[in-house]
């Protein structure tokens, strides 16, 4: 292996933080004498001074961290995968040490499900059988990864797209360092991954982990990538390893019926129960789930683009008479009520049957009304004042459920506005935890897409990789009043959307 030292690099941003150290984007100053080398590192720094207290400490926390870093790096100098990052080079200072990885440009796996919540199929069929490839690959070379996640899975962009390597490799089991019967027992991994048999599941045997705990895990990423959640789920840690040991799992509505097969195979409390147990990976490898991959050279082939799941997926990027309908809305009201000077309709923020505040207010009635929404309790939208900025009018505001992956979760939704120099959004709140969950920044390019009655899209084209679908359901509007809940919330995004992005500002 190469041997460079801290100066042969240029510096950039952190990439992330551990607590170990961190990870930096490194660049070489002079690339000429490694012509095979990539241009950009992800260089991982270690602390010396933490290790030595970590180890120090070793008889209470049970973590060998001096051993777990050596792990890597050996590791890591032996295996040679596309689907498994590379180690170019490592050196140290007085204070860290420092290993040179390849550099993925397009972020984790963990960081595109909160993007997208969970991805399309083919897509999603496409990145698994590439993790998969990395454990078929790793457990014939007899190491066990033993913390597979969707942080550690990583993305980067190739010649032929955007592809998949697998990284982090300090708590790994190297199985040829294990005597005659030994088992890799100490206790690693990541909560919602774990498996039952290193929980003590079997207690005549004890805590132990094997190949197929890889397995396992890589299940729990197969159905968190189709339904945008784990399968094991609670408020604590106990409480998940209870049901991790019980196996009390379920599958939401609409999950992918192939899909579905594959992990219930996967997930089976005795590792020699798991599909493709005892290495035959032709078991997993042929299973209908994976009818549709050619898995020689997979990281040659162009992937599927990646795209948030939606059950009208094809609807939705095809757009259809009903869209185009709504791209061409006119602000006329139908319901004979109270309108303001722009001849805009009035009613209560919350009235689901009415388009709440009007977009655009004079200057004095603006401020007339921002001061009774932040210290008049009776006003409707004083006890969600907190989440807006100190300059902002919510115009409209009412639970929703928001959609993601497969899961819907209640929101409360807030509309601002009120004057043209202040840009509007849409932010959502968990109204139990009483935390904001996010926002939709609306601008010329978002679009409004009804599905049913009570069910809208809003499409914004511009939000993260290819942009985000946002899958709404307001239970005001049924087939009996068609003109409250969403048809009146998607009324009133295009009336924002046609004031503030079609017209001059004046």
């Amino acid at each position: 292996m190469t041997r460079l030292v801290a100066g042969d690099f240029e510096w950039g941003r952190v990439l992330g933080e551990g607590s170990y150290g961190e990870v930096v984007l490194a660049r070489l100053k002079d690339p000429s004498p490694f012509p095979d080398w990539p241009t950009e590192f992800a260089v991982k720094k270690l602390s010396k001074r933490f290790i030595l207290k970590e180890q120090s400490i070793m008889h209470r926390t049970g973590r060998d961290v001096q051993k777990q870093c050596f792990t890597e790096k050996n590791l890591l100098s032996k295996l040679s995968s596309p689907f498994i990052v590379s180690l170019f080079t490592t050196f140290t200072t007085t204070e860290e040490l420092f290993y040179a990885i390849s550099y993925q440009d397009q972020g984790d796996l963990r960081e595109l499900l909160n993007e997208k919540g969970a991805l399309e199929v083919n897509a999603a069929r496409f990145y698994l059988a590439e993790l998969f490839s990395a454990l078929f690959y790793l457990h014939d070379n007899l190491v066990i990864h033993r913390d597979i996640k969707p942080e550690n899975i990583l993305l980067g962009k190739s010649e032929s797209g955007v592809h998949l390597k697998l990284c982090d490799f300090a708590t790994a089991k190297d199985v040829t360092t294990l005597k005659d019967g030994e088992r890799a027992s100490t206790f690693v991994g990541s909560a919602e991954y774990v498996s039952p048999e290193l929980l003590g599941y079997d207690e005549e045997v004890g805590k132990y982990a094997v190949y197929e705990s890889d397995l396992w895990a890589a299940a729990s990423v197969v159905y968190f990538t189709l339904a945008g959640l784990p399968p094991f789920r609670a408020e604590s840690e106990y409480l998940m390893y209870r049901k991790i040991e019980t196996n009390d799992y379920s599958f939401p509505e609409g999950f992918h019926e192939e899909g579905k097969t594959l992990v219930k195979e996967l997930l089976q409390l005795k590792p020699c129960e798991r599909l493709g147990a005892g290495r035959n990976h032709s078991d997993i490898k042929n299973h209908p789930f994976f009818k549709e991959i050619n898995w020689t050279d997979l990281h040659k082939q162009e992937p599927p683009t990646i795209r948030q799941y939606s059950d009208s997926i094809e609807e939705i990027f095809h757009e259809d008479p009903m869209t185009a309908a709504f791209e061409e809305f006119s602000v006329e009201s139908n319901q004979a009520s109270k309108t303001g000077e722009s001849g805009e309709q009035i009613s209560e923020v919350d009235d689901p049957t009415g388009l709440g505040i009007p977009t655009i207010l004079s200057k004095a009635e603006f401020e007339k009304r921002l001061v009774s929404q932040r210290i008049d309790r009776k006003n409707k939208s004083n006890r969600w004042a907190t989440f807006v900025d100190d300059d902002e009018l919510i115009i409209k505001l009412g639970y929703m459920y928001k959609k993601r992956g497969l899961f819907s979760r209640k929101r409360m939704f807030l509309l601002t506005g009120g004057k043209i120099e202040k840009l509007p959004r849409l932010i959502y709140v968990d109204a139990n935890s009483w935390e904001k969950k996010g926002e939709i920044n609306l601008h010329g390019k978002i679009k409004v897409h009804q599905k049913s009655f009570s069910r809208f899209y809003i499409i914004d084209p511009s939000k993260g990789r290819d942009g985000r679908i946002y899958d709404l359901t307001d239970n005001n509007s049924n087939s009996d009043v068609p003109d409250a809940g969403a048809a009146q919330w998607i009324r009133k995004i295009q009336l924002v959307k046609e004031i503030y992005f079609s017209k001059p500002k004046v």
